[in-house]
């Protein structure tokens, strides 16, 4: 929605929609709105406020407060769900103590509820642990990213399909070891059945041949030894 009045608006319209936009309570991606707005005649603030909002985080909002275009409790209450996220991403545990400080958050139970809504919305997966005062992370939501961070996540993902490679060569080569493995095992149990068969079958010819020359024969060194 905002995408398409974006194509067209510009200016003043373009900065209402930047506030609207990031005030949305089920909007949390903004990186083809900002490219769309950047040469649109937008004040330099509101630009800067739809970065942040794109890939910033609470801190830097505080940060820059007072040259950032004024906005609502759900705008900050929003900002605070991504920034979240974005915590959420570098770390499988987060204590609440920690949390509140970046959150600048009070009490537990303000905490709980944006944790709460964040997982409801899709934004982060993971478990509260009331024993402990934290938040187990299993994953986390994808937020936009700097233009100039591309080329180090495209990076980063070449060394994880290289990493992924790597263990593809070594897991067949392992499966190729326990064939051959296998192969082996049963050759040496096909050599032992035949062995087990050969001697069964001389016992029971002796057991049969009753003579002494029978008997001595079955004595000999070697006679039960199956052929190579």
């Amino acid at each position: 929605q905002y995408l398409v009045l974006a194509r067209s608006a510009k200016g003043k319209a373009c900065e209402s929609l930047i506030l609207q936009a990031t005030a949305h309570p089920r909007t949390f991606v903004f990186g083809e709105l900002l490219e769309l707005v950047r040469d649109k005649g937008v004040e330099g603030s509101y630009i800067r406020l739809l970065e942040v909002f794109a890939y910033g985080t609470y801190s830097d909002y505080t940060n820059e407060r007072s040259t950032l275009p004024d906005i609502t409790p759900n705008h900050l209450k929003k900002l605070k769900m991504l920034t979240l996220a974005t915590l959420a991403a570098n770390s499988t545990l987060l204590e609440y103590g920690s949390l509140m400080e970046s959150l600048e958050m009070s009490s537990v139970r303000e905490l709980e509820d944006l944790i709460i809504e964040s997982i409801y919305e899709g934004l982060v997966e993971g478990k509260i642990d009331h024993k402990h005062n934290a938040l187990m992370v299993m994953s986390s939501f994808g937020r936009d990213v700097k233009q100039e961070k591309v080329p180090e996540l495209i990076g980063k993902l070449k060394n994880y399909l290289s990493h992924i490679e790597s263990v593809e060569v070594f897991i067949s080569e392992e499966i190729k070891s326990s064939k051959d493995s296998m192969e082996t095992k049963n050759q040496k149990k096909q050599r032992f059945e035949g062995a087990k068969e050969e001697t069964s079958k001389k016992l029971k010819a002796m057991l049969e041949d009753k003579t002494e020359s029978g008997l001595l024969r079955a004595l000999k060194p070697g006679f039960l030894r199956p052929k190579q």
